[in-house]
């Protein structure tokens, strides 16, 4: 392999070992992998990337999730609105967030 014999990248094998079971997860019936398991490959992967200067280290996730309580709408023909909002903070600063609005509609 071009990266390992040239030495720009160490835990080659692992990497080929995870693009074969990645093919047969994708190609074959019955074969799965634990949530472990795909947490340690994906370690494998980024540290790749990242030597390769192709990604930056993932830095730590966390998610969130929120409801607004009802409140009466000012708009007519809707008697209560209420909003949902979930998304990821990256180092604690919001990286995504999508929220809506569920409306009550009167009668």
């Amino acid at each position: 392999m071009y990266l390992a014999d040239n030495q720009l990248l160490e835990g080659t094998d692992e990497l080929h070992r995870i693009r074969l079971h990645r093919n047969k997860l994708a190609h074959e019936p019955g074969v799965y992998c634990s949530w472990e398991e795909l947490r340690k490959d994906m370690n494998h992967i980024e540290i790749g990337l990242v030597t390769l200067g192709l990604a930056r280290s993932t830095g730590k996730l966390d998610y969130f999730a929120e409801r607004s309580a009802l409140e009466e709408s000012p708009e007519p023909g809707i008697k209560f609105s209420r909003t949902f909002t979930y998304g990821v903070k990256e180092e604690g600063q919001t990286a995504l967030e999508i929220s809506w609005t569920q409306k009550f509609h009167d009668g």
